[in-house]
């Protein structure tokens, strides 16, 4: 995917393996870039998990679980 200016989506890539997906995605650009590598899992119809490791120096180390998301759909 590519970024429109004033869009609020990262340029990235995404792939499958299996039932989990996965998108790399690069917010802001130069040393104050942030990549992250995001994994959604255990996808259901009503319910996902979604787990990004971040890094902040191109990718050289990473956090694990940088952010976290469980989410469930609204009955």
């Amino acid at each position: 995917m590519d970024a429109k200016q004033g869009s609020p989506w990262a340029p990235g890539v995404s792939w499958s393996d299996g039932k989990d997906r996965f998108v790399v995605q690069t917010y802001g650009t130069g040393s104050d870039a942030l990549i992250t590598r995001i994994r959604y899992y255990a996808v259901t119809p009503d319910h996902f998990l979604w787990r990004a490791d971040g890094s902040t120096d191109g990718g050289k180390t990473w956090i694990r679980d940088f952010w976290k998301i469980e989410a469930n759909r609204a009955k």
